[in-house]
């Protein structure tokens, strides 16, 4: 394989790795509708802390509107469970947090987690005083097996997504580049509470451009490329993890040709809060695709990386939500 491809494969895989070790995964409750609870508001707590949390009592009440969105629906119990589990869970991380600020040398390094927590207990706390004074709507009802508002389970996800690549191509052992773009829609089903599972239709193009990177001379091919594929989706709290395999294909508009072949990819997303039912989100996707000798082409292997914008909005809530 060219040198400088490998370059370009090994640096999008760097920047993958780099990316996913900002994750979090907080600890959260075993059980529902607690652990429903605590993730809605923690992911509340997260979307707030990327556009940066300063004054506690400021970005409570700012967030307020959304947190009773969720917690107006939760029967006491479930919300006294969940009080109960932040409070022991933040002394088993050390907390308070105040105190284990000053122990950390007053330093929040290494005290992330714990941080987050505490925010989303602020949140509750805040929350569970307005509920007992009576602000949660009348038509909003308590739902006994409360399943997230925020998160993806027990919907129906449709969504769309559209961006900008940069392509690295060998075909028959001759490396190309080339820039280009695609758009896809998806419909899926939240199975759990982080995992959701969606099928895809894409259609884009690229200009690809022979022979820029063995220096011999260029010659530009515009390429049409399709797929279909499953998408598998992980979520951490905002941050989300996303693979796809699926057939996809090559039409060639200079030679009026077809090539199937085979795609898998790879995303790291974040996503805020959802506005009146859509979740904004922004990816970093790398894609591979692959296709065989056929209809008089050579094998042809194609990496593309660029950001995407999305836009998920869960489709219905069943009769447990």
């Amino acid at each position: 394989m060219n040198r400088k491809f490998r370059v370009f494969v090994t640096t999008l895989a760097l920047a993958v790795s780099g990316c996913a070790s900002i994750f979090r995964m907080p600890p959260l409750p075993p059980d529902m509708p607690e652990r429903a609870l605590v993730r809605d508001l923690a992911r509340i707590a997260d979307a707030r802390e990327q556009l940066g949390w300063f004054i506690d009592e400021l970005e409570v009440n700012e967030a307020m509107e959304d947190v009773l969105k969720t917690v107006c629906r939760v029967e006491d119990s479930g919300r006294r469970r969940a009080m109960g589990w932040l409070g022991a869970e933040i002394l088993r991380q050390g907390g308070p947090i105040e105190q284990a600020f000053v122990d950390n040398g007053n330093s929040l390094d290494s005290l992330e987690t714990l941080l987050l927590l505490s925010r989303t207990q602020g949140l509750l706390n805040a929350a569970e005083f307005r509920v007992r004074r009576g602000d949660c709507p009348f038509w909003l009802p308590r739902e006994p097996d409360f399943r997230e508002v925020q998160g993806e389970f027990r919907k129906w996800i449709l969504s769309v997504e559209g961006g900008g690549r940069f392509y690295g191509g060998l075909e028959a052992g001759e490396p190309g580049y080339g820039g280009g773009g695609a758009g896809r829609g998806l419909i899926g089903y939240g199975i759990r509470d982080r995992l959701s599972v969606l099928g895809a239709i894409e259609g884009g193009g690229v200009a690809r451009i022979s022979g820029l990177l063995n220096d011999s001379s260029d010659e530009s091919t515009i390429i049409i490329v399709g797929a279909m594929p499953v998408v598998v989706r992980y979520y951490y709290l905002a941050e989300y993890l996303e693979a796809e395999l699926g057939p996809m294909g090559f039409y060639y508009q200079s030679s009026n040709e077809f090539q199937w072949g085979i795609r898998s990819g790879f995303s790291i997303g974040l996503t805020q809060k959802r506005i009146k039912g859509v979740a904004p989100g922004l990816a970093l996707s790398i894609v591979y695709d692959m296709a065989p000798p056929g209809n008089g082409r050579e094998w042809m292997h194609q990496i593309s990386a660029g950001l995407k914008a999305a836009f998920s909005l869960g489709l219905y809530r069943d009769a447990a939500m």
